[in-house]
């Protein structure tokens, strides 16, 4: 809470497809987690929280709305549709704007991902609008945040994807970023926090600002120190991993053949998980680098459960 103001600023920090098993304040002991945990352990931390819906679009819908998917009716990824609607219709309420009327500059940094048009703006947020699932390594903010440090232009090396049954490369799911951990997205998105907690605390209102983060979700694309953090041996692979979809939904045999699950063997998944791993601890890092901002700027944070 600020001193000027009997109204809380609320900074709401949101990874993507996170496990909630990946966090030490949730009991796993090999990947490291310690802003979180801190964050945890200073607060409030749920052990039965749950998602609308496990599509990342309908999730983040249902969050900025208030209501369950079947009302705001934005049912899937726009790209994975097959007929639904693609954006919330005009005009549609969100909880900024009430923030707004309260009195609160609203604003939010990162992944958005509701609809394909329609961004932050649209709906009560400052901010810049960061189309699509995947890190838009390609963004003009991206591009000007690298020239503003002198830092390299965004660049991969040995990516890795799954194999179709008619040998085509499938979708990425990892690679080695070359570039110093600064210039990472993360860091990225970590900067342009700060940046904005700084421009709101001499605004003198109360605020509310999110930072979401595209990971870990895939592709796991992450400095080499990262990507090679954990022992692939530490992995134990979930039951999970022999599922023959047999007696289930046939989209969710579509979903794996899509993704080309099954083109790796089982210790290409430990590598992978690791390499996941090594993504939480790097986005973990940067969380880091905003406690100590919030606290110089007097201000409470909250952290959200991570959607699909």
């Amino acid at each position: 809470m600020s001193s000027h103001s009997s109204q809380p600023n609320i900074l709401f920090l949101i990874t993507d497809q996170q496990r909630v098993d990946t966090l030490g304040c949730y009991g796993n002991n090999v990947c490291r987690t310690p802003n979180i945990d801190g964050i945890a352990a200073s607060g409030v931390r749920f052990d039965q929280a749950y998602t609308p819906t496990a599509i990342c679009t309908p999730a983040r819908a249902s969050l900025i709305t208030g209501v369950m998917p079947f009302e705001h009716k934005l049912l899937a990824n726009f790209e994975r549709n097959v007929g639904y609607i693609t954006e919330l219709p005009a005009g549609t309420d969100s909880f900024a704007h009430h923030l707004r009327r309260a009195g609160y500059n609203v604003g939010t940094v990162g992944k958005w991902h509701i609809g394909v048009e329609r961004g932050p703006e649209d709906f009560g947020f400052d901010g810049v609008h960061y189309p699509g699932w995947g890190q838009p390594v390609h963004h003009p903010d991206y591009l000007r945040y690298l020239e503003e440090h002198g830092y390299p232009q965004f660049s991969l090396r040995d990516e890795i994807r799954g194999r179709f049954p008619n040998g085509q490369p499938a979708n990425a799911i990892a690679g080695i970023y070359q570039g110093p951990v600064e210039a990472s997205f993360p860091y990225f998105l970590a900067t342009r926090t700060i940046e904005a907690m700084e421009r709101y605390a001499a605004d003198g209102k109360p605020f509310f600002l999110a930072c979401q983060w595209f990971g870990p979700h895939l592709p796991y694309y992450i400095p080499e120190e990262y990507a090679f953090m954990y022992d692939r041996d530490r992995v134990t692979l979930p039951p999970g991993m022999a599922e023959t979809f047999e007696h289930k939904p046939v989209v969710q045999r579509h979903y794996s053949a899509h993704w080309a699950w099954d083109s790796f063997t089982p210790d290409d998944w430990k590598d992978l998980i690791a390499r996941y791993w090594g993504y939480v601890t790097l986005i973990d890092e940067a969380i880091g680098k905003r406690p100590h901002a919030a606290e110089q700027l007097g201000r409470w944070m909250t952290l959200s459960p991570s959607l699909p």
